[in-house]
């Protein structure tokens, strides 16, 4: 994913984008999660198509911890203006990239943020969204938000860039 594009970004994978039914948003605490819900509605009627929105919980999740997971859920959408009635799914894994494949079919167009982490965990580690695009075969668009970053003047002197203010 581009990391310092001066814009939103959308990177769509995939093909058979006339072909769908039903628009998966995976909902996570994150900016770029917000982005894609906050952008769904368009693609909603522009496909006329169904919403199911996901969240992920460890598969040790308890009741009291889904209960959580609902109100969260339900202010996800309201935060995101989400005024599409659509299905809405707790699932519980300890791999939410395997529990968010399990859960896309054929038809779907699955929309994710990109993760939040930084520039050397994204070196170390395979994000959730890198890991579902590697499993799945139906489109999908993942969203990164724009957020300016400082820099130290060590990374300005290295990169040869001038600091982003907020």
């Amino acid at each position: 994913m581009l990391k310092e594009a001066p814009c939103n970004v959308a990177i769509v994978q995939g093909e058979k984008m006339d072909q769908i039914k039903r628009v998966v948003i995976t909902a996570t605490d994150n900016v770029n999660s917000q982005l894609a819900a906050e952008l769904s509605p368009a693609l909603l009627d522009r496909f006329k198509s169904e919403l199911l929105v996901l969240h992920a919980l460890p598969g040790d999740a308890t009741g009291d911890d889904e209960t959580q997971a609902r109100r969260w859920l339900d202010s996800f959408a309201d935060k995101a203006n989400l005024k599409v009635k659509g299905e809405r799914r707790i699932l519980k894994a300890d791999k939410p990239n395997e529990a968010i494949v399990g859960e896309v079919r054929e038809g779907d167009l699955l929309l994710m943020g990109a993760s939040k982490g930084g520039s050397l965990e994204q070196l170390l580690f395979t994000s959730v969204p890198q890991k579902v695009a590697e499993q799945i075969a139906v489109p999908m668009i993942t969203f990164k938000r724009f957020q300016s970053q400082k820099r130290s003047w060590f990374e300005r002197i290295i990169a040869g860039k001038k600091a982003v203010v907020k």
